[in-house]
């Protein structure tokens, strides 16, 4: 997943938990 980068990955994950699409494809995440 992408960004690998310890600072930003976290705020990366947080931030892409809060899109829409997160919930509809959850398969698409399954690596983060």
């Amino acid at each position: 997943a992408y960004p690998p980068n310890t600072e930003l990955r976290p705020l990366y994950l947080e931030w892409r938990k809060n899109q829409p699409e997160y919930a509809q494809y959850p398969f698409a995440f399954k690596d983060e």
